[in-house]
């Protein structure tokens, strides 16, 4: 069919048509990360006292949340038919993949705690024409990727990858979005610090998949034919961990819609999932 002809047809029809040329359900994998927290002491005016000065302490934590790079989308360049058909169906995610660049950053109000010390959440992003990754909430799997990069401290251990992903996320995103995947570190680290809760954010979920490897299968490196012999002899024990956290976050708030899950071993089976 000539693109001649095609511009006859009707615009129904013709919507049907590119519709058929849109992505497959694919995983898109995205990273969160604590990169920075500092704590220091605040001079600010005393309130009983104008010229009294008193100490706050606050707590500020630069966070990133980015994804892979991804080829460009070619029927965003066809016309505006396209583009808007594509625009419809994928959420926009920007991806920012550590290169130099100008820098700015974004702050959620403060959260004052019991003990007086006020918490400051930044968000660094890249400023300019940021390159973008598009995610249909409702197919695409969204990996929670775990950080083989990141240094090991007690304090980045303890915040968890999925309360900053949410922290970031465009809300409506959050919401929507019915498959996520979780690295079994990432599971681990959220239930210790009693942040499982904000699965609830998720609103729309439907399914959820706790990878006991985050990265893809690397056939003869002794590392992972360790962790995957590891797995075999606590694969059962991993799936009732999971079923029991996700039971137990029903029974506590029945307004929730328990989401399916299962336990796979590694990212790569995923992909018969799609």
């Amino acid at each position: 069919m000539s693109f001649l002809y095609f511009q006859r047809l009707p615009p129904e029809i013709q919507l049907k048509i590119w519709h058929f040329s849109l992505p497959q359900p694919r995983i898109i994998d995205i990273f969160a990360a604590l990169i920075a927290q500092k704590l220091q002491e605040r001079m600010t005016p005393n309130v009983c006292n104008s010229d009294a000065r008193s100490a706050v302490w606050v707590q500020t934590f630069v966070e990133r949340v980015y994804s892979t790079p991804q080829p460009s989308e070619r029927l965003l360049h066809v016309n505006r038919m396209t583009r808007s058909l594509v625009l419809q169906r994928y959420s926009v995610i920007n991806v920012d993949v550590g290169v130099g660049g100008p820098r700015s950053f974004r702050d959620l109000p403060p959260v004052i705690g019991a003990n007086g010390v006020e918490t400051i959440y930044s968000h660094e992003q890249l400023e300019g024409n940021r390159p973008f990754a598009l995610v249909d909430p409702r197919c695409d799997i969204v990996f929670l990727q775990d950080k083989n990069w990141m240094p090991r401290q007690d304090l980045l251990n303890l915040v968890s990858d999925l309360e900053i992903l949410v922290r970031w996320l465009d809300r409506g995103f959050v919401e929507n979005l019915q498959c996520l995947a979780i690295p079994y570190y990432t599971w681990r680290k959220t239930r210790s610090s009693g942040g499982l809760k904000v699965l609830l954010r998720f609103k729309g979920l439907k399914r959820i998949f706790v990878s006991f490897m985050a990265g893809r299968p690397q056939h003869g490196h002794p590392l992972w034919s360790d962790a995957t012999d590891e797995l075999a002899g606590h694969i059962g024990e991993v799936e009732a961990e999971v079923r029991d956290d996700v039971e137990n976050l029903a029974r506590k708030h029945l307004g929730w819609t328990k989401p399916g899950y299962a336990v796979v071993k590694h990212r790569d089976i995923l992909l018969k999932e799609l």
